[in-house]
């Protein structure tokens, strides 16, 4: 039972896995996904971010001058984001 603990209850690590474009093994990948299945805040924050990523490559498309700003978000999004979890 504590492999299944294990996975149910590292919220932490999978938020991080989910902001960073890191390679994962397959067996990383599968953890994240049922972890997310179970996990309703995960679940949320995982629609969320894909949100915030969709409307920032909306914005980069829809004018140059804010093709820059958009990658800086994105960036500091994911830095602040990473930080946060510590």
């Amino acid at each position: 039972m504590g492999y299944f603990n294990r996975i149910l209850n590292n919220c932490r690590e999978v938020s991080e896995a989910l902001i960073t474009d890191e390679p994962k093994s397959f067996k990383h990948r599968l953890e994240i996904v049922l972890h997310v299945r179970f996990c309703k805040c995960c679940k949320n924050f995982k629609i969320q971010s894909k949100k915030i990523e969709q409307a920032l490559k909306h914005m980069s498309s829809s004018s140059s001058s804010l093709n820059e700003a958009a990658k800086v978000a994105s960036d500091s999004f994911k830095k602040k984001a990473k930080e946060g979890l510590k």
